[in-house]
């Protein structure tokens, strides 16, 4: 039995990805291009190295984190690499532009390394600290939920640093505001740097695994094999693959449909991720009360997740942009909240 101050050590190890990557996926394209001002090529270009590196290195950094040392050491070894990188990307360099992008690119390089470190190796402790799938259920619902949370308290604050009301810019952001993100890439670093010393203080090692464990799992690898080999398996992979990929474009690049718009509040740009966040945890609350009386099926809620998403795109076409009106933003955002969820 895992008791409660354990797990909630275990909540915060994975903090400072959650927030780091909220503002990487909110900001970090949207940065480059306009307060960077390079050019939408260059900028989507290092976006890409950025997912690559995570690709390759989360595989990679697996094998090593189950080879070598314990998960907290990984896990601490990650925290570094962000803080030292992170903040990093939202900085702007005073030179010109080709000689600035191998410094971005680096950080970028730096912190995926660190984001995929992290990753691995909380994820990892969840099967260490209990043999119970129940208590394992809880440890996985417990990640989500701080994850959840995490990412409404970095738009709460990223809002009042970001709000100002730019009646006569034709842009919501523009590059004298390069001192706002710098400053709330700071900020979520400090409060990653705060929950990974927490983490590290509290929670207890979890004890090596002994030569019988380590043997069933080897036991396991043809099982696992013939898994691999099964048709299922790659759809569900295609399903999933694409879900994701649309879930990244809309995260990525509603803040420059928010830029196009003739809403002047830069404050819209944290507001529309919140609310995004909040229906999100509203339906998830509401599935786990109703979910099982109601509707128990997971193609019914894939479903029902992929009908959200075409309603989100169509409020997205029909937003009207001859006056200042954020309703049809909202309601992108909380459609956006549910078919993430689903």
């Amino acid at each position: 039995m895992i008791v409660i101050k354990q797990k909630f050590s275990f909540g915060l190890g994975h903090v400072i990805n959650d927030v780091s990557s909220a503002l990487w996926f909110s900001y970090a394209l949207i940065f480059l291009q306009i307060i960077v001002n390079l050019q939408p090529t260059v900028s989507a270009s290092l976006f890409f190295v950025g997912q690559l590196v995570d690709s390759v290195a989360t595989p990679f950094i697996g094998v090593l984190i189950d080879k070598y040392s314990t998960k907290k050491k990984w896990n601490a070894l990650g925290v570094i690499l962000i803080v030292i990188s992170f903040p990093f990307i939202f900085h702007v360099w005073k030179d010109i532009s080709w000689r600035i992008i191998p410094n971005y690119a680096f950080a970028i390089i730096i912190f995926q390394v660190g984001w995929a470190t992290i990753q691995i190796s909380h994820l990892s402790l969840i099967p260490e600290m209990t043999a119970l799938l129940e208590e394992r259920a809880d440890l996985t619902t417990l990640r989500y939920v701080v994850y959840v949370c995490s990412n409404i308290v970095i738009y709460v604050m990223a809002f009042f640093i970001l709000q100002e009301s730019k009646i006569n810019s034709i842009n919501v952001i523009e590059p004298s505001d390069s001192w706002k993100f710098e400053v709330v890439a700071i900020l979520a670093v400090f409060i990653g740097i705060f929950c990974s010393i927490t983490f590290q203080y509290l929670l207890r090692t979890p004890p090596i695994r002994n030569k019988n464990e380590t043997n069933q799992n080897l036991r396991t690898w043809k099982k696992f094999s013939s898994i691999c080999c099964s048709p299922n398996l790659f759809l569900l992979a295609l399903i999933y693959t694409s879900s994701r990929m649309f879930q990244v474009l809309n995260f990525v690049y509603i803040p420059f449909f928010i830029n196009e718009t003739n809403v002047r509040n830069s404050g819209i740009l944290a507001l529309a991720p919140f609310f995004s966040f909040i229906a999100s945890l509203i339906v998830s609350l509401g599935l786990n009360f109703l979910g099982r009386l109601y509707c128990n099926n997971n193609k019914v809620l894939f479903t029902a997740g992929t009908l959200f998403s075409l309603l989100n795109c169509v409020s997205i076409y029909l937003n009207p942009d001859e006056f200042d009106d954020s309703t049809f933003i909202y309601i992108a955002s909380v459609l956006c909240g549910w078919f993430n969820l689903l």
